[in-house]
């Protein structure tokens, strides 16, 4: 083989080289692909329920795709498209297993209708917040709705109202204590949860 022809496979060799490290290294304008997308993952159901069990065992496998630092690569889509924390967390980091209770800070600071959207989607808390693919529907935890943990907004009157009004006392002897002993309301037991419920033995005595 003449010298003239090693060079010019040299030459070529090394541009297709760059070319695919190029590739796989910066987000491609032009895919196709999407999360969605058959070609791109061929379970059914993929997005809704398959992705995250995928990436807890193994994350590693995803940023063949979506980057070392889960930003996009070479599907443009980057977890954060959907995680308002990151790679593994879908909701803050920050929020650690405590969602129960760090959701209303994120509501207030972020502003209420623009963090009721981020949770308005048919993958999360679904479209009517009633539940969608993987959260749960609101009204799990809030009788008053999406932005009422009580059944009445009137929180005066729903704490220390009469037996005449709808204050707590007149809901628990019509509904029993069941919708508030739970774990992430006023405790299994009734007595707290840090940072979101208070006790009801700090008004009333053991036996109500």
């Amino acid at each position: 083989m003449s010298s003239m022809k090693k060079a010019i496979i040299y030459i070529c060799m090394t541009a297709a080289m760059a070319f695919i490290i190029a590739g796989c290294g910066a987000s491609n304008d032009d895919n196709v692909f999407s999360s969605t997308s058959d070609e791109a993952h061929y379970q059914d159901n993929w997005l809704e329920t398959k992705h995250s069990e995928a990436a807890v065992k193994d994350l590693e496998g995803c940023m063949d795709c979506h980057g070392d630092d889960f930003e996009g690569g070479i599907s443009n889509t980057a977890c954060t498209t959907c995680h308002l924390g990151d790679a593994i967390n879908m909701h803050p980091v920050d929020w650690g297993d405590k969602a129960y209770a760090k959701h209303y800070e994120y509501i207030k600071n972020t502003g209420y209708i623009e963090a009721l959207l981020s949770c308005n989607d048919s993958y999360c808390h679904g479209e009517d917040w009633l539940g969608g693919d993987t959260g749960p529907s609101c009204r799990t935890c809030h009788m008053g709705g999406v932005g009422l943990i009580h059944p009445i907004s009137d929180v005066v009157v729903w704490a220390k109202g009469t037996e005449d009004d709808e204050s707590h006392a007149t809901y628990v002897k019509s509904n029993g204590i069941s919708s508030c002993a739970l774990a992430s309301c006023h405790g299994v037991n009734l007595e707290g949860v840090a940072e979101t419920g208070m006790s009801c033995i700090s008004c009333h005595q053991q036996n109500w």
